[in-house]
């Protein structure tokens, strides 16, 4: 079972099941507000607010439903903000167009895999290198990692139709913000109080109004996003062998209180294990 994180307050998205919605603030998130988390040995909860993993395949990598419900998610508001013009090609697919993630921790790859679900020439971006292990899953799913640190101009032949941030940090977001192209879409995901300003120029709002560019946040999921999700853990479990397994890149007991307080190296998606319950 994987439960679902956001529960619903009283607005008319929530009423409908779409409290990742949510358009009063009444909400409650588990672990966050109005909700103790999961992190425990055993919780109760109503069944609706479960989510069966129904193949036995997936009992050690469905933890992966978190965060790839919320890149589901944001690939469905992509979906609705882009039609407001002709944005695929003449053969109603995404082939030939590009998207850039900026980040590479979990989510990023999550959201370069569905990016290529899609068919977009992907690739991933963060100012420093990665490590072979991640650098070979990317090759896996076909995305393209750039190390900007080293590629300044980076791109510097092409141009964007789809920027997805999941560092919240606002000079990187500035920094490629002038290399989406026209009728592109820019969804924001990430989020960092503590990330340092990014001044946004005129220029740079003029590059969006003239553009037509939508920029837009996504925040969390609904359960249909949790249950698109497990299909897409299914499909590349079968399609793509051993690369969701090595997205688990450690399993720490509740003692190991240090993975609080110090990253581990090569970390993309940690799990605690509670008890011996296979």
């Amino acid at each position: 079972m994987v439960p679902v994180v956001r529960r619903p307050g009283d607005c008319p998205n929530c009423r409908i099941g779409r409290p990742d919605n949510c358009s009063d603030g009444k909400k409650h998130e588990a672990g966050i507000t109005g909700l103790h988390g999961f992190m425990r040995d055993y919780f109760y909860e109503a069944p609706e607010n479960l989510v069966l993993v129904r193949s036995k395949d997936l009992s050690k990598i469905g933890v992966l439903t978190e965060p790839l419900k919320n890149v589901v998610k944001a690939f469905e508001v992509f979906e609705k903000v882009s039609t407001r013009a002709v944005y695929q090609n003449q053969f109603s697919t995404y082939e030939g167009k590009k998207a850039l993630i900026i980040g590479s921790a979990c989510e990023a790859f999550l959201y370069a895999f569905v990016a290529r679900e899609y068919g977009f020439t992907t690739y991933m971006a963060n100012r420093h290198a990665i490590e072979d292990t991640k650098l070979q899953m990317c090759q896996n799913f076909d995305v393209n990692f750039v190390d900007y640190s080293k590629d300044v101009n980076f791109p510097d032949n092409f141009e964007l139709d789809l920027l997805i941030d999941t560092s919240g940090d606002p000079s990187t977001i500035v920094r490629f913000l002038r290399k989406v192209n026209y009728n592109g879409v820019v969804i924001l995901f990430g989020t960092n109080g503590k990330a340092p300003d990014g001044a946004i120029t005129g220029n740079d709002i003029d590059w969006i109004v003239e553009r037509n560019i939508t920029v837009c946040g996504s925040v969390d999921a609904a359960r249909i996003h949790y249950e698109k999700a497990l299909d897409l853990i299914q499909k590349w479990h079968l399609g793509h062998a051993g690369v969701m397994s090595k997205m688990i890149t450690g399993i720490y007991k509740p003692e190991d209180t240090s993975l609080f307080t110090v990253k581990p190296a090569g970390e993309i998606k940690s799990v605690i294990k509670w008890n011996d319950i296979e």
